[in-house]
């Protein structure tokens, strides 16, 4: 036989195994790096979802709250008198008018008269 053609049958048959286990290798790597993504990508999604819904609960509260300041505004402003009414404010004067004319007091309500008819209405 010449020396060309003797073969190693250790190294022959470790080679291809050599091949497998680093082909294995090389999977368990891409599984693990794929893995690593998909976990990644999952957080992110939970991570948005809990951002919407917080943004839809802060939302709810915020209009909740703008209605009950609405709300107390309004029933505020209930108790509150108009501000160009006062109580009484021609007091004095009518007593005035009643001590010096003692008629007038018949008169309950004083009708806006225009001037035409002003005579008429006196």
């Amino acid at each position: 036989m010449p020396l060309r053609q003797t073969k190693d049958f250790a190294l022959v048959g470790r080679q291809p195994i050599a091949f497998l286990v680093l082909l294995a290798l090389a999977g368990l790597m891409l599984s693990i790096y794929v893995g690593r993504q998909e976990s990644t990508q999952y957080a992110a999604l939970e991570r948005l979802k809990l951002a919407e819904v917080i943004d839809e609960h802060f939302s709810t509260v915020q209009d909740h709250l703008a209605v009950r300041e609405t709300v107390a505004s309004v029933v505020a402003a209930l108790f509150n008198p108009p501000p160009l009414m006062a109580s009484h404010p021609l007091r004095d004067f009518g007593n005035q008018v009643i001590a010096i004319i003692p008629d007038i007091q018949t008169v309950g309500w004083l009708p806006e008269v225009p001037v035409s008819i002003a005579d008429e209405a006196i």
